[in-house]
């Protein structure tokens, strides 16, 4: 009788509903952490070295109103504000040139005002791309189809790609190139172009892309009163591009198509397919990534993709002949990845030359992501680092016998910065003296090669010296966003260069959530961060993170901000909340990143429930008593818990949510999923829209019409469903002119309003 009173009560007066959790109020309001930035404030941005005394950054100072541009000199200790345009690229070609806006800049004086120089502003096109060139007081540079040369103030064309000109049709004079600048390609247009430093080799890929079929979100906001269809991506399965490869002697006039016809395994018949009728084996597109040079030119390694993404090539490119030698090969069933591989087979790896014989990559062939080198000399490949963690950003060091490498080898959690050898021995930077920015003095100790190592718990992005003496450190914590520091090699000592958080929100004790780890039901560790309350309510709500491949349960500051905020806003009001990292998160190894190939909502829904499980048995809340919400990938979750789980999730809440697969995007969903038209058996039981019979629990649901990543079309198509079900117990909530990612306070005040209402009236108050 007391549980119906109860819940009487929520579905009369649900304006009273805020006071009624628990006895404790939160200093949070929706209305503040909902500002995001504005209310935490501005962390500084893109730091870059301009000498071995200098560095810039983009700040926004908490006392400022606006972003400028900063410049710390290791000398004076001095912080200066400049008002010139900072540098957009972390790119600085030969220590001193930078391409911005599509013109080039010369960094000529880090004094005051006269930090940059405006070098090619009056250039007739706009310059798409900047190459190094041997001379440091020279550089090659792209501009529409053209390669030219900048040496000493004069600029000279090197090359003049034409396209879309049939061989038959090229002129008498221009057959023989070799003392002209036109040099013919053929139909296809170019899209990429790399130049060796001495200028003698240039490769040119030439790409056809198909026109996939167009979507359309309509804009109900337009300034005439008219709504207007906005055309966006096509859906996944669309016909993929076809790429070619050449490289062209600027000396000789010969241009060269590499063949890659016999790359091995490029015809393949996938496993899946072997659960429909077809048993033929296929060829498969690839995608050259950009060939890099040796320090001497006389190699290229490049990096090639198949479009399914199951298959990476390393190829050698001899750049006097065009021939190319097999260096490495990797095959994955479900699709290649990891930390400096990219997912994607259209971005481009960490690979790169040591010196003139030797190359360094990245591989996830042992089952996490480790670095590799292979010497062309010996022909022999070496591993450097191993074991089960994963190496996620890698730089030579500017003396080129080490890098500065970035693990999470401490705790899958941490992002830690260790000096590597090149025979592979390694130590760990002591970063324990940043314990000196007192809000920020976790620390992790650990045993790393029988030697304990105190360091501090987060994570450290940095950026090297050019003398190699110090480095800039961007650290944050779980409690705490980035913030530059400044480690001194020699010393072993740390500098706070930025305090970036406001008063405001420094006056709240936020709450450092503990990480965690509990057993799946395959024996898998899964790692989760908790909020634990100091006086419970008898709720718990699991927020499920988006992306897929990212990672939350960490000890830095994460990208979901606000979600952080309104965790510890819920935390104040005694709720418990769960975040976990469920299989395919990233910083786990390349079988976690894959467990869901083929069945989204399947072995990471399973985590979630395990999560669940996890909350039942240690602090026993009933199921009823349990929620669950995230946006994206999490919105999807939600769904596919609430449908495919219905006594499990009662209560939940879904933003921004794919509902069906097949009308994703080709290049996310390819990969997990393969293609619909030949692997419909993916795609339907991934897909949460099938179940909508199923639903039984109170669902929310909330989606920017202008959404151009995940369609608005989803949740509508979704609604629809339920209401052919005669299903009621849902609801939508449409953002008219919000995207994915929402730009508007007011937007996100009422998102997550709606979503702390939701879970006031929904999860039901017993008294343990």
């Amino acid at each position: 009788m007391k549980f119906l009173f109860q819940l009487l009560l929520l579905i009369i007066f649900p304006i009273c509903i805020e006071a009624q959790p628990s006895k404790t109020q939160s200093q949070l309001t929706i209305e503040k952490i909902m500002q995001g930035e504005n209310f935490i404030g501005h962390s500084p941005e893109n730091p870059y070295w301009i000498n071995t005394t200098q560095f810039q950054f983009l700040w926004q100072n908490p006392e400022d109103s606006i972003e400028r541009l900063y410049t710390y000199n290791i000398s004076s200790k001095k912080l200066d504000t400049l008002t010139k345009k900072a540098i957009d690229t972390k790119e600085i070609i030969n220590g001193k040139y930078y391409l911005q806006n599509g013109d080039i800049y010369k960094i000529e004086d880090p004094k005051a005002t006269k930090a940059t120089k405006e070098l090619l502003l009056d250039f007739h096109h706009e310059i798409r791309e900047i190459f190094p060139a041997e001379n440091s007081e020279s550089f090659f540079f792209q501009s529409e189809n053209q390669i030219y040369e900048y040496q000493k103030g004069k600029v000279t064309l090197t090359a003049n790609f034409i396209y879309n000109v049939s061989p038959a049709d090229k002129p008498l004079e221009e057959t023989n190139s070799k003392t002209k600048e036109n040099v013919y390609l053929g139909i296809s247009s170019p899209d990429l172009f790399v130049v060796s430093e001495n200028g003698k080799h240039i490769f040119i890929r030439q790409s056809e892309y198909l026109a996939g079929k167009p979507t359309f979100i309509m804009n109900y906001l337009s300034e005439d009163g008219y709504s207007k269809a906005i055309s966006t991506r096509s859906k996944v399965g669309h016909e993929e591009p076809n790429h070619t490869l050449k490289l062209y002697n600027s000396e000789q006039g010969n241009i060269y198509t590499i063949d890659f016809s016999s790359l091995p395994k490029l015809e393949i018949f996938p496993k899946y397919l072997q659960l429909y009728s077809d048993t033929i084996k296929y060829a498969r597109k690839i995608v050259p990534h950009a060939p890099i040079f040796s320090k001497n030119n006389e190699f290229a390694v490049c990096d090639i993709r198949s479009y399914d993404n199951k298959d990476r090539w390393i190829v050698l490119i001899n750049s006097q002949t065009g021939t190319w030698k097999l260096i490495d090969h990797q095959h994955d069933e479900a699709w290649i990845g990891g930390p400096g591989i990219s997912g994607w087979n259209t971005e481009t790896a960490n690979l790169d030359w040591i010196d003139n014989n030797k190359f360094y990559f990245q591989s996830e062939i042992s089952g996490f992501s480790h670095l590799y080198v292979y010497d062309v000399t010996t022909q022999k490949k070496s591993q450097l680092t191993s074991g089960n963690f994963e190496v996620h950003e890698v730089k030579l060091m500017n003396n080129k016998k080490s890098f500065y490498i970035q693990t999470n080898r401490s705790h899958p959690g941490n992002r830690d910065i260790e000096i590597l050898n090149f025979d592979g021995t390694y130590k760990t930077l002591d970063l324990k003296s940043n314990s000196s920015f007192s809000i920020l003095n976790e620390k992790l100790v650990t045993k790393i090669a029988g030697q304990s190592i105190n360091n501090m718990e987060g994570k450290h992005e940095f950026i090297e010296s050019p003398d190699g003496n110090y480095l800039i450190d961007l650290y944050s914590n779980r409690t705490h966003p980035t913030e530059i520091f400044l480690y001194s090699i020699k010393q072993k000592s740390t500098v706070k260069i930025t305090k970036s958080t406001t008063k405001e929100f420094d006056s709240y004790n936020w709450y450092s959530p503990e990480v965690i780890s509990f057993k799946a039901n395959d024996g898998v560790s899964v790692y989760a961060r908790i909020f634990q309350p100091e006086v419970s309510n008898n709720r718990a709500i699991i927020f499920v993170h988006g992306a897929g491949y990212l990672q939350n349960a960490h000890n830095y500051w994460s990208s979901y901000y606000r979600e952080y905020m309104f965790h510890n806003f819920l935390r104040d009001l005694g709720y418990t909340i769960l975040d976990i990292d469920y299989r395919a998160s990233e910083g786990y190894g390349g079988a976690y990143r894959t467990a869901i190939y083929r069945n989204m909502g399947g072995r990471d829904l399973d985590d979630i429930l395990e999560g669940k499980k996890y909350l039942q048995e240690k602090f026993q809340f009933p199921t009823e008593n349990i929620g669950i919400y995230g946006g994206s990938y999490g919105g999807f979750i939600t769904i596919m818990a609430m449908l495919k789980y219905p006594d499990e999730f009662k209560t939940g809440a879904a933003l921004r949510s794919v509902t069906d697969w097949s009308h994703y995007n080709h290049e996310y969903t390819s990969n997990i999923l393969n293609y619909p038209n030949k692997d419909s058996i993916a795609y339907r039981q991934s897909s949460p829209i099938f179940l909508a019979d199923k639903l039984e629990g109170n669902l929310l649901m909330l989606h920017g019409m202008l959404d151009d990543n995940v369609h608005y079309q989803d949740v509508v198509r979704l609604s629809q469903a339920f209401i052919d079900n005669q299903k009621h117990s849902w609801q939508l909530i449409g953002y008219p002119k919000e995207k994915h990612s929402f730009q508007y306070p007011n937007s996100w005040i009422d998102e997550y309003t709606r979503i702390f209402e939701h879970f006031q009236k929904y999860l039901f108050i017993n008294e343990k």
